[in-house]
């Protein structure tokens, strides 16, 4: 086995790799894999030359050898010691094509935690793509929750600016935990770019947009999770009143705290275009949260899932996607995750629309 500061990924681990069904997404982003040909969109990087620089104390790289994934070989990056701050250590890679505004980007990739962490059943990885200076903002920055078997994942993002090839790379961050997690196969691929709508103001939903299906509107009124409470609070901004939002518990992973909305009345359809918008901001904390539009139960497909940093000063967010199934009307929500931080979050109105 070869310890390495510097990883670069070509020959057998990217020749005979195998790729994600993107058709299934469910809680742990699992995807049935496929051949590389039936790959959905174009490559950002040539996955023959990946070159992989480790990051941060307290870890060892090497490549091993393990059955069960292609090509049979993998990256074996070991946590020695978690870290308060686990995006120090990690592993990136530059891409080779500029993304722009309104892209969606897909990452693809195996992996498998073959040292759990003590008392878990589950490694945890978070999955990156943004910008490597200021102000480092994220096209994905999603969090897996990888087990002992070889499995294959997919993460999705929409960009919200230009993410230029020298300002940005794309990767891992390990230190949430003491743990050794394998690495296979990766490939970050663009769709194209997704249609952004008008500029408008939120509003409340009329009976003409429940009636359309086209656009509905509402607010959030519940919250789940321990250490987790929720109180009204005055929006003007938002155009009605919104929902405190504490999160005073360190919680084993983001959704585990969690403020949810009213009934939609409405449902997507698979190829469907969404435009998802939330008025917010952060009183205290770091204001780090992830806007998603879900099924509500098993197998809790995402259609978005979308990380935020919220300002101090109430302001609305947009989120594009592309749904790739169908969800009832009685069975969409939206949600967002806060358990990233301790932190106490304001939320006030949101609209789903339709773009197609």
């Amino acid at each position: 086995m070869r310890t390495l500061n510097s990883i670069l990924v070509g020959g057998l681990l990217a020749v005979t790799a195998m790729l994600g069904q993107a058709a299934s997404a469910d809680p742990s982003f699992e995807v049935t894999p496929m051949t590389q040909g039936e790959l959905p969109g174009s490559l950002l990087h040539n996955p023959m030359r990946i070159t992989w620089e480790p990051e941060g104390s307290n870890k060892r790289v090497q490549i091993v050898d393990s059955e069960g994934v292609p090509g049979a070989q993998a990256i074996s990056f070991q946590v020695k010691r978690k870290s308060s701050k686990p995006w120090d250590i990690n592993m990136r890679a530059p891409y080779e094509k500029n993304v722009s505004a309104g892209e969606t980007i897909e990452i693809y990739f195996w992996a498998r935690a073959s040292k759990l962490p003590r008392g878990k059943d589950t490694g945890k990885v978070t999955v990156a793509l943004g910008r490597n200076q200021e102000p480092y903002d994220t096209v994905i920055d999603q969090d897996i929750l990888p087990t002992e078997i070889w499995k294959m994942y997919r993460v999705s993002g929409v960009a919200g600016a230009d993410f230029p090839v020298d300002q940005s790379d794309m990767g891992f961050n390990f230190g949430h935990m003491k743990q050794t997690i394998e690495l296979g196969p990766f490939f970050a691929v663009t769709r194209g770019q997704t249609p952004a709508p008008e500029t408008v103001e939120a509003t409340v939903m009329t009976s003409d947009d429940a009636a359309s299906g086209s656009s509905v509107s509402g607010s959030f009124v519940w919250v789940h999770g321990d250490g987790v409470s929720g109180t009204p609070v005055a929006g003007e901004a938002a155009g009605v009143s919104g929902l405190r939002v504490v999160n005073d518990e360190d919680q084993d992973d983001v959704w585990m705290a969690q403020a949810g909305g009213s009934d939609l009345g409405m449902g997507v359809g698979s190829g469907d275009e969404l435009s998802l918008r939330f008025w917010a901001r952060v009183e205290s904390g770091m204001g780090d949260i992830t806007a998603v539009l879900e099924r509500d139960g098993e197998p809790y497909d995402q259609v978005i899932a979308q990380p935020f940093i919220l300002s101090s000063d109430w302001e609305q967010y947009s989120v594009y996607g592309v749904s790739g199934v169908d969800i009832a009307a009685e069975d969409l929500r939206v949600v967002v995750h806060l358990g990233h931080d301790l932190q106490t979050i304001d939320l006030g109105s949101y609209e789903l629309s339709k773009l197609n």
